[in-house]
């Protein structure tokens, strides 16, 4: 079976100790939603160390979900849940849906992965703040632009929050997380 690691090391996406940190918190996320699937392996990562975690991973793009679910697929992994929809609007849907809600709860982990302009990052974090729990970790990946073209704002959205309301916890690999106060 095809493991977080193996994946990453032939299609890089995680790096430095991104997916290490992942694990070692896995355990203690009961919800996690992950907003832009990318090829999975941030999911495989949590997943192949807390298989009971519920896991819904959202994107608007049918490509980027069907290799996702091939990828969780080729790792053995089949409990979690694929929401093709815009990740705002995923948001409304939560807020929505008593019986979502109640099968979910609040979320312990929310992985900020999609649209990387400053309005996309603030729009999901505005969208999404009021769905994880108090002590609840945002994980921003890509927070260190790598590719230094202009258009990633999660560092921008990042630096300006209030860090009594969201400490910043951890910095792995190319990513920031914060806490939830």
């Amino acid at each position: 079976m095809l493991t977080s690691d193996e994946l990453n090391a032939k299609l890089p996406y995680a790096f430095g100790n991104e997916l290490a940190w992942l694990k070692s918190i896995a355990n203690e996320i009961q919800t996690c939603v992950v907003l832009g699937a990318g090829p999975g392996i941030m999911s495989m990562a949590l997943l192949e160390t807390n298989p009971d975690m519920d896991l819904i991973a959202i994107d608007n793009n049918q490509q980027v979900l069907d290799t996702y679910e091939k990828h969780l697929e080729a790792a053995g992994i089949s409990e979690y849940v694929v929401w093709y929809t815009t990740t705002t609007e995923a948001a409304i849907e939560w807020e929505e849906d008593a019986m979502f809600r109640a099968a979910f709860g609040l979320v312990d982990l929310l992985i900020v992965d999609a649209d990387h302009s400053k309005q996309a990052v603030e729009d999901d974090l505005k969208a999404w703040l009021p769905h994880v729990m108090r002590g609840g970790l945002i994980f921003f990946h890509d927070y260190v632009d790598l590719e230094q073209n202009g258009t990633n704002g999660v560092a921008e959205v990042v630096d300006a929050l209030d860090k009594e309301r969201f400490p910043e916890v951890a910095r792995p690999g190319i990513s920031v997380v914060v806490r939830k106060t």
